[in-house]
């Protein structure tokens, strides 16, 4: 089976310090601390040695490069372009990414997506990042509501500013208030006794 370099350290380091605590010259613990894992994955990474050998150690969640991948001559090429025809020198800053990619593209045969152009571009230092936004294109926190004449959030007069509307007030009724308007449109003096 095809495994990537980064498989095959990991496989190496972790066969190393399986070996040392199999020795009896580390605890088992040290190793989970060292692999950066859990006790239990220790004790699955042994069970796996004792059982498949050195090939129980690999990640076989990731066992062939994707298909996708583009080839690390591809890359070198890519960068080389950049670096040699495109990049800064001679005072003048360089191409920026879209224009190296539009570039790239059409003169130069090159077949990966802009944002993987991108990408390597940055993980090589070749462009610097882009300088952040200013201050005014931050995100503001809304303002608190002013109880206009339509926001329910004050609750006084309705209308407000209409000249010469009557205003409304909210305020909480006394319940004997509340019985003397009922007893008042009933027209019934018993309903105020029963209170």
């Amino acid at each position: 089976m095809i495994y990537t370099q980064a498989a095959v350290e990991r496989a190496v380091k972790v066969h190393e310090v399986l070996m040392q605590a199999l020795s009896g010259r580390q605890p088992w613990i040290h190793v989970a601390e060292i692999l950066g894992v859990s006790a239990r994955t220790v004790r699955r990474l042994r069970w796996r040695y004792e059982q498949y050998g050195f090939t129980g150690l690999y990640d076989h969640r990731q066992r062939t490069p994707s298909p996708r991948a583009v080839p690390l001559a591809e890359v070198h090429r890519l960068l080389a372009l950049y670096r040699d025809r495109y990049g800064p020198r001679d005072g003048h800053p360089g191409f920026n990414v879209r224009h190296f990619y539009q570039i790239a593209r059409r003169e130069h045969g090159v077949q990966v997506s802009y944002s993987f152009v991108k990408k390597a571009l940055h993980a090589a230092g070749l462009i610097r990042t882009r300088r952040p936004r200013g201050r005014h294109r931050r995100r503001r926190e809304p303002r608190p509501a002013r109880g206009g004449p339509y926001t329910p959030t004050s609750g006084t007069a309705r209308h407000a500013r209409v000249p010469g509307a009557a205003r409304r007030r909210t305020s909480t009724i006394r319940r004997s208030a509340l019985v003397e308007r009922l007893a008042k449109i009933l027209g019934r003096q018993d309903f105020k006794a029963r209170e």
